[in-house]
């Protein structure tokens, strides 16, 4: 994310539902912008890159980096968190993609990045997060 912004004086535009965060990442990684967005919210997400293309006129890159948690024995873990990891992550990716997607389409250099790292190693050596990493290996 910083060699976007800082190297290339590239404009990169932050969602989540946490608006600390966002503000926070705003402000150290330069020309960026952050925006309070549930990313399993169809219409919210719409809403907010609409107003990103509005405001820039187009999407280079998209890249989706969602981290979202709970930590329990699978034997535990209750289906409404269960529900609420897969709605962020994959349907959040989902509706990302589709609404930023037109806009890359009509570019010849846009390009989007799913960064996965670790997901498979960490189905063995996490086992407490199992929905997290199934999430990402669904990706």
């Amino acid at each position: 994310m910083q060699n976007l912004s800082y190297n290339n004086g590239d404009f990169v535009a932050i969602v989540d539902l946490n608006e600390e965060a966002t503000i926070n990442a705003a402000e150290k990684l330069g020309n960026v912008k952050d925006y309070k967005v549930n990313a399993a919210d169809e219409p919210n997400v719409k809403d907010a890159v609409d107003q990103v293309i509005v405001e820039r006129g187009t999407g280079d890159v998209l890249v989706k980096k969602v981290g979202l948690q709970f930590i329990s024995p699978v034997e535990d873990f209750p289906v409404e968190k269960w529900d609420l990891v897969n709605d962020v992550i994959l349907k959040g990716t989902f509706l990302l993609t589709k609404y930023v997607l037109p806009t890359m389409q009509k570019k010849k250099d846009a390009s989007s990045i799913f960064p996965l790292h670790t997901a498979e190693a960490r189905m063995y050596t996490k086992p407490l997060i199992v929905p997290l990493n199934l999430d990402k290996l669904a990706l």
